[in-house]
């Protein structure tokens, strides 16, 4: 059974590989690509975004509200058991 990784988990792994490619890459001569993103549209309702590689992100608004949601009584959950539990599967095969 395999265990998905919650967004934020990947947001950090990615964080920290970027960090060794950038603090290592620059020694072997490599250039760090530096990304880009821009906004095309920017409405009331919607923005339209592109990447470096052309690609289109639409983000909508879902909610009139504009005051900040309040998750005190939610527990984290950041996918690391799941992320454990499948790296110990991988690990054991």
């Amino acid at each position: 059974m395999s265990h998905p990784v919650s967004p934020i988990c990947q947001k950090l792994i990615l964080f920290f590989l970027g960090a060794l490619e950038e603090q290592f890459g620059d020694s072997l001569g490599y250039e760090n690509p530096r990304p880009r993103f821009e906004v095309s549209y920017l409405g009331g309702e919607m923005r339209v975004s592109r990447d470096q590689d052309g690609k289109v992100f639409v983000y909508v608004r879902t909610s009139e509200s504009t005051e900040p949601s309040d998750y005190t009584d939610k527990s984290a959950d950041l996918g690391i058991p799941g992320l454990i539990s499948s790296l110990t599967q991988m690990w054991s095969n």
